[in-house]
């Protein structure tokens, strides 16, 4: 296949054409429940009984918009994401990646965007189906669900994996810091989705990343391996194959691909210089300091004496944040100005909460995951040269991601008109760049 690809049919279909244990990472945002409709090319028969020849009652833009059931064998005609309860939705989900699993690497990694739902009657009015809080059926699925409420469709899809067998790993809030106000005023306005981190198997796999210990303890070898992760393409994992023999005891196997040093965030000034500061007992303090301290004192001396002796323990020895996981019986939390043993001086760990804005698109596509976002995921999670699979690529933001990272890049759109939207883009923005042309957009994306 080309490094860059975009077919046009129904994910469910072509994802059967895809050769087992050939993706590195499935990224992709499938329609969400009860949001809009993409169109006749999307409707597609679900259940049922393959030998029934069908009957659908009602007319065929009914089942563009609303569905339409096999009244011989249950079948239901529709639109992903168009279905009469948030349970079908679920379940139409899970039997689509139950055949990713097939398709994924044993080291591969499945992330997965969605954004929830609220329980909203179509006799009551509303804006249609491109109304980001309609769901088509006021029911939920598990039971039915009062009107209005938030029916968690992201946490039910989550769960719904796991029991596949999908192993969470990760559950990444993006924020986004100029979401569309909302006219609500009866709850909170939704500034966030989530992105779902799955992966197939928890046992070590092909790849390695360096223990931070070594960047104190075997300098040679950690410079080494920086060199061999640039000339691959990564930042902090290389294969088992690029490594030395004699690197065992600095390396860490990984069960899937995680590359955390390509996504890290600059240290802050205030927390290095905390690092370096002096423990407790070192510390001066400020002009009350000591008379505090003296009246602390004091009280203490009506107590039992073992209160007493206790507190001179914790005055002497600080326990910090850090305080009870020395690396040492003689390093004091934070300080002792060894910071290097606590902060990893390629940056922070990004943690879950990601705050990335959404951005704008030119194109008749109305739901576009920002650059910046995957951009992030594709680094942290795709090995240089894999193979990113998005069966939902709408517009092809991932494709592109993936393209400009150095990453080849397969996408499956039903919609025609999406289609070439994907297909343009990847030639206009599709060429590759560098990680430091990157670097902007990535140190703030995940603050």
């Amino acid at each position: 296949m080309p490094d860059a690809e975009v077919i046009c049919g129904d994910a469910y279909d072509l994802v059967r054409s895809v050769p087992e244990n050939s993706v590195d990472l499935i990224l992709t945002s499938p329609p969400y429940f009860g949001l809009r409709t993409y169109g006749v090319p999307a409707v597609r028969v679900w259940g049922g009984d393959p030998a029934c020849s069908h009957r659908w009652p009602g007319s065929a833009e009914e089942a563009e918009v609303r569905g339409q059931f096999c009244p011989d064998c249950g079948a239901w005609r529709g639109q992903l994401g168009l279905e009469p309860s948030v349970g079908m939705y679920v379940e139409h989900l899970r039997d689509f990646f139950r055949l990713c699993l097939h398709v994924l690497k044993p080291s591969g990694n499945l992330a997965l965007n969605l954004g929830d739902s609220f329980a909203r009657s179509p006799a009551k009015g509303g804006s249609g189906p491109a109304s980001k809080e309609r769901a088509y059926a006021g029911g939920c699925g598990l039971g039915s669900g009062p009107e209005k409420m938030k029916l968690g469709v992201p946490w039910r899809v989550r769960f719904a994996l796991n029991d596949d067998g999908w192993v969470s790993r990760d559950d990444i809030v993006w924020e986004k810091p100029n979401s569309m106000p909302s006219s609500a005023g009866s709850r909170l306005t939704t500034t966030y989705e989530m992105v779902f981190r799955f992966v197939r198997d928890v046992r070590p796999g092909p790849y390695c990343r360096l223990r931070s210990s070594a960047l104190l303890n075997a300098p040679d070898v950690a410079a080494e391996f920086g060199r061999r992760c640039a000339t691959w393409g990564s930042v902090g994992v290389l294969p088992r194959e690029m490594c030395e023999p004699g690197w065992a005891p600095h390396l860490v196997r990984v069960d899937a691909y995680f590359d955390l040093d390509a996504v890290r965030l600059p240290l802050a000034e205030s927390s290095v210089r905390r690092a370096l500061q002096a423990t407790l007992e070192r510390q001066r303090g400020g002009p009350k300091a000591a008379g505090y301290a003296e009246a602390v004192m004091h009280e203490q001396k009506r107590a039992v004496p073992n209160l007493l002796r206790s507190l001179k323990a914790k005055v002497s020895r600080e326990q910090g944040k850090f305080g009870l996981a020395s690396v040492s019986r003689t390093v004091d939390g934070l300080h002792d100005g060894d910071w290097q043993r606590y902060f990893h001086p390629w940056g922070k760990n990004p943690g879950d909460v990601w705050s990335i804005p959404t951005e704008g698109f030119e194109g008749a596509h109305f739901a576009v995951m920002p650059l910046q976002l995957c951009c992030l995921l594709v680094m942290l999670l795709c090995p240089p040269g894999g193979l990113v699979l998005d069966p939902f690529c709408g517009s092809g933001t991932v494709l592109v991601a993936a393209a400009q990272l150095g990453r080849r890049a397969l996408g499956f759109e039903v919609n025609p008109e999406y289609a070439e939207l994907a297909r343009a883009r990847l030639v206009r923005e599709g060429s590759q760049v560098t990680l430091w042309e990157l670097e902007p957009a990535a140190g703030g994306g995940c603050g």
